[in-house]
């Protein structure tokens, strides 16, 4: 019980007994008049209600927090903040705490595919500045 053998499961001492070659773990894929799968499962089989989108998509639903406007004068207001926020003011040395979008983020193919400088610390922007010839 101490050894493997290989190609043969381990004997973990729990009295097993040989099956034979034509035994098979777990149940018998029975297949009856409704078959449920995995496939069946992840995608289901859904109405054509069910795949419209809902009626209150894009508008607040959570009470004292709706875009009604009050005044004629706020009809075609933007309600909310920008993601990208140009109304801060850029910081030069930003904290890892800072969680303001200045709009100065890489995007995810820099992230993914990087420059071939970017292991010698040279960034896009430090080729767009204007040097000396020195």
């Amino acid at each position: 019980m101490a050894s493997d053998i290989l190609g043969k499961s381990k004997n973990l001492g729990q009295g097993q007994q040989d099956r034979g070659n034509e035994f098979v773990h777990g149940i018998r894929n029975v297949v009856s008049g409704d078959p449920w799968n995995a496939a069946r499962c992840i995608h289901g089989e859904p109405t054509e209600k069910e795949v419209q989108p809902d009626h209150d998509l894009g508008k607040s639903v959570k009470p004292n927090c709706r875009n009604v406007v009050r005044v004629e004068e706020d009809k075609y207001r933007s309600f909310g903040v920008p993601t990208i926020r140009k109304d801060i003011p850029y910081k030069n040395f930003k904290s890892v705490a800072d969680y303001q979008n200045y709009g100065d983020e890489p995007e995810a193919v820099d992230l993914l595919f990087p420059s071939n400088y970017t292991e010698l610390g040279i960034q896009e922007h430090d080729f767009r500045e204007l040097r000396t010839r020195e």
